[in-house]
């Protein structure tokens, strides 16, 4: 949110909605996480909000850097209002 706000991207809602495969063996740690984020808004940028969503998902979430970064995706929805 940070990021996009300095960027004057005006946010009305942002959803991000999770899902993941777990292993059937052992401790069950995730094999997957796909990270879906839903922003919405008058006059977003897209280019801008898919930046922002790789700086917060690949540079700063702790989950993804101490699980396989390849086993981590996301996916970018805008809905300017």
């Amino acid at each position: 949110m940070s990021i996009l706000s300095k960027q004057r991207q005006n946010l009305a809602d942002l959803q991000v909605q999770v899902t993941g495969q777990r292993s059937t063996t052992g401790a069950r740690p995730f094999e997957t996480i796909h990270m879906k984020w839903i922003a919405k808004g008058a006059g977003l940028d897209k280019a801008k909000i898919e930046g922002a969503v790789k700086l917060s998902t690949e540079k700063y979430c702790g989950v993804h850097a101490s699980l396989n970064a390849h086993s981590i995706t996301y996916s970018v929805e805008v809905e300017n209002d």
